[in-house]
């Protein structure tokens, strides 16, 4: 019984440098643990433990001793090597093939729009009105075409509608990779600091597991608690594999979302803890309507439709044809002069079909502009109350749980100092610290990947 409860005792003492690892949002997890007799005797008798060999006979406590200092929280702390969000969004904003695509677009239209209001070109040629020996007649001509109703004008002006479409596009592309971007990487730096913090849980569960193996060995240890610690340390192992995992992922999509799938991503450099602005619904929904190049490339489209539509309805004036040349006759009178004028006449085609398309067209652009307005609203309303909520969690996690659940750790532990509570309630204690930090890293995860969203819907090349 006494083995047992020095076996508890020592790995105890590891759950308890574990748990300001696991306080990612607590002030106090940077602090050292107080000094206490445990602390100093595992302190001098982890030196004292060979790995290859049984432990030595358990010497007293040294209230001389100094506890073992932990490193600072990793949750929401800022890590100041790597590659940082302005390096990629730089990145993205150089080299992403959608906003290559996007601004060839804007060169392509603003090409159609000076080629479509260009008039024809003119006409020269030769011929002969007639050939009848000395009779015979020779003519060169020119010869234009004329475009009545103003139709080249209303072609151009809704070509340099179109080229403004496409500016708008661009910026609405830009605004897609960057919001691609921000999300993918805060959910890169929320995986790695998953990983940071489940290597600290495996680290010290593997070594509580191993000195209660030695100690068992030794004769001095309970079989049961062995067990215990062994499934928790696989148990970390495990979750911290799979954490590196959804690393690698994370970092091969922020690749992917930067624009080049081979970019090798290690490291990165941000906060996962930084606050962002707070919004009030009405004014995010005002500020998306108002900026957004989707609404304002929609309105373009209901002025595009509008040229289009009066575009139909002059289609059916006449168009002309102006000839003039010289012909030169074989008997006298040799030189004449020769005329030619010919219009369309708007008889059997006055464009019926192509105007009513030209309406219905029009009135879908105006409901279209609507429903970008709506759907704008509805998604400045979503991305704001995730934002919110999880904005929520977090001060939860920071102002709540995370204090709450590390003074039951202290509770916890004095009652086990003084014999009023097991092993398992620690670890039972501890399993809540490490779901609770856990949690509250999904929590900021979320809350910045709102923040991302909103940041596109109001266009804010600065973020956070």
């Amino acid at each position: 019984m006494l083995h047992s409860t020095r076996v508890l005792r020592l790995i105890r003492f590891h759950w308890m440098c574990a748990a300001p690892l696991l306080l990612g949002g607590c002030t106090a997890a940077s602090s050292q643990l107080a000094t206490d007799s445990t602390a100093a005797y595992f302190a001098q008798t982890e030196e004292e433990l060979p790995e290859s060999t049984a432990p030595k006979p358990l010497a007293e406590p040294s209230s001389s001793a100094e506890p073992e200092k932990l490193p600072p929280s990793m949750a929401t702390a800022e890590v100041a090597e790597g590659m940082t969000l302005k390096e990629c969004e730089q990145l993205a904003l150089e080299q992403h093939p959608k906003l290559a695509s996007a601004a060839e677009a804007i060169t392509a239209a603003e090409g159609r729009a000076w080629q479509a209001g260009r008039p024809p070109n003119p006409q020269i040629g030769t011929g002969s009105g007639q050939l009848a020996g000395y009779q015979s007649q020779y003519n060169a001509f020119f010869s234009q075409d004329i475009i009545g109703g103003g139709k080249l004008n209303l072609d151009a002006a809704a070509g340099r509608v179109e080229a403004d479409q496409m500016r708008l596009s661009h910026v609405r592309a830009t605004f897609d990779v960057l919001t691609a971007v921000r999300r993918h990487f805060y959910r890169t730096l929320a995986a790695q600091r998953r990983v940071e913090q489940l290597d600290d849980i495996r680290r010290i569960s593997a070594k509580s597991a191993q000195i209660g193996q030695d100690l068992l060995k030794a004769g001095e240890g309970a079989k049961p608690d062995v067990l215990i610690l062994e499934v928790e340390a696989k148990k970390a192992e495990v979750a911290q594999q799979n954490a590196k995992s959804n690393l690698t992922s994370a970092r091969q999509q922020l690749a992917i979302a930067v624009g080049n799938p081979d970019l090798s991503i290690g490291s990165l450099a941000g906060n996962l803890g930084v606050h962002f602005p707070e919004l009030d619904s009405l004014s995010a929904q005002a500020q998306a309507l108002e900026n957004n190049a989707e609404l304002a490339r929609a309105d373009a489209e209901v002025r595009r439709s509008s040229l289009l539509l009066e575009r139909a309805m002059v289609q059916p004036k006449p168009d002309f044809n102006i000839m003039g040349g010289y012909q030169y006759q074989l008997e006298k009178l040799h030189n004449q002069a020769i005329f030619q004028f010919m219009m369309s006449v708007p008889l059997w085609d006055r464009n019926r079909g192509g105007i009513d398309a030209a309406r219905a067209n029009h009135m879908r652009a105006h409901a279209d502009f609507e429903q970008t307005r709506l759907a704008l609203a509805g998604q400045a309303t979503d991305a704001l109350n995730r934002y919110r909520q999880a904005s929520e969690q977090v001060r939860s996690y920071e102002v709540e749980l995370l204090p709450r659940t590390k003074e039951s750790l202290e509770l916890t532990q004095q009652l086990y100092e003084k014999g009023h509570a097991d092993f398992l309630d620690v670890l039972a204690v501890q399993r809540t610290l490490q779901e609770i930090n856990l949690n509250f890293i999904d929590a900021l995860e979320a809350r910045a990947a709102a923040a991302a969203d909103l940041g596109g819907l109001l266009q804010l090349e600065e973020f956070p």
